[in-house]
């Protein structure tokens, strides 16, 4: 099997997990009642239902080499009359016994959900080292006479291009399966300003405090593959020479759904809190889609938040132009205190907005603007396959 195939078929996998991981949430809300001692005809449906739809999940989920989440969920009538019997008899041992019982499937699901991550990393290995010493080439390529050039100076393309492909072709490869290394957000914002100061960052601190984070997670504690009749079998048959794409299909989805792209987005990355999405699409939203914070520490200062409005734009097939924003003077009059103004788009930005906006925040004016491109959301996506599945974005 292709190695872009067996991804494909892991992502599938993820997403149907984090689907029965909700669905077990709901139900184990729903075993609090009866585990008390008490009983009601409602609950006992309502409770029956969601074990329906739980089984028809797990249904969907393949077994990984001899881990199969089995279906532990409790009867009903059980739980009721075992949690009378708890409050009757009083025995701590009792009581630690019965609730272990009764919660035992989120056990099963956190042993899968373990060793779906270890499956992924096995598969991914080769073309993780394979991207670290492309990456350790162009680096040593683009340090030469890197010292004679202005450090201001934007560089060109053809320079910092192909490092942005690999990086987010790791990213891809990473996916949910490990934690980012340290200084991975700061590498991601050099690449973005691509500035000739950005890449010495990347050479001198970035890199070299990632680069040992990799080999540490790939190469950590995993054990060896064992060749079974499940989800193992894809993993050792994939090829593992080939190659995987980076780019998205952003044209399958409508201008609504990319709004609610970026809010799943931001709620699921770190630093980002209080996520709203303002209003409906195609509406007078005055420059804003969604509203959020930005959280991070500062060493004298303590905890940060920083107010943003975000602006989504849906242009898969073009550039977005200067009237496509808000007036950058104007966000403040309209909607108050404003730390960050962010504009997301499926597509590029002119030449033009890239200009206006390196000279507003040049200048110091608040707010602070950011622009993410289609491939600065690919970049973020790839920590989130189940979104990019969501979405049937590939």
């Amino acid at each position: 099997m292709e190695l872009d195939n067996a991804i494909e078929e892991l992502n599938k996998v993820s997403v149907n997990l984090q689907l029965l991981k909700k669905k077990w949430t709901e139900i184990k809300k729903l075993l609090d009642y009866p585990a008390s001692g008490n009983w009601s005809q409602e609950g006992k449906q309502q409770y029956e239902n969601r074990c329906l739809e739980f089984n028809d999940i797990l249904k969907a989920i393949p077994q990984i080499r001899d881990i199969k989440i089995r279906n532990l969920l409790p009867e009903h009538d059980w739980v009721s009359q075992g949690g009378r019997d708890v409050i009757d008899l009083g025995e701590p041992d009792m009581s630690v016994s019965f609730y272990s019982e009764i919660f035992e499937q989120g056990s099963e699901i956190s042993q899968y959900e373990h060793a779906l991550k270890r499956e992924r990393r096995r598969l991914i290995r080769n073309q993780v080292q394979q991207c670290v010493e492309d990456i350790d080439k162009i680096l040593d390529l683009l340090n030469v006479n890197l010292e004679e050039k202005n450090p201001s100076d934007p560089l060109k393309p053809e320079e910092i291009n192909p490092l942005r492909e690999r990086i987010r072709q790791l990213d891809g490869l990473m996916g949910d399966s490990v934690s980012r290394p340290p200084r991975w957000s700061d590498l991601n914002r050099h690449l973005h300003f691509g500035l000739v100061h950005d890449l010495n960052d990347i050479i001198l601190l970035d890199w070299p405090s990632i680069k040992p984070s990799i080999d540490s997670l790939f190469y950590g504690n995993d054990p060896l593959p064992i060749i079974t009749q499940d989800i193992g079998d894809l993993v050792d048959s994939a090829d593992k020479s080939g190659k995987i794409g980076t780019s998205l299909n952003w044209t399958v989805i409508t201008d609504e759904q990319f709004e609610r792209l970026c809010a799943d987005l931001l709620k699921s990355s770190p630093n980002w809190e209080n996520v709203e999405w303002l209003t409906p699409t195609h509406a007078s939203d005055r420059g804003r889609d969604l509203e959020a914070f930005w959280v991070y520490q500062d060493v004298i200062r303590g905890t940060i938040r920083e107010r943003t409005l975000v602006q989504c734009k849906h242009r898969p097939n073009k550039s977005v132009s200067p009237k496509d924003i808000e007036t950058l003077q104007n966000l403040s009059m309209t909607h108050g205190k404003v730390d960050l103004y962010l504009v997301i788009t499926s597509g590029k930005f002119s030449d033009q907005v890239t200009q206006i906006v390196g000279k507003w925040n040049e200048s110091n004016s608040r707010p602070k603007v950011e622009l993410w491109e289609h491939w600065k959301l690919e970049q973020l996506l790839a920590s989130h396959p189940y979104i990019i599945k969501l979405y049937g974005l590939r």
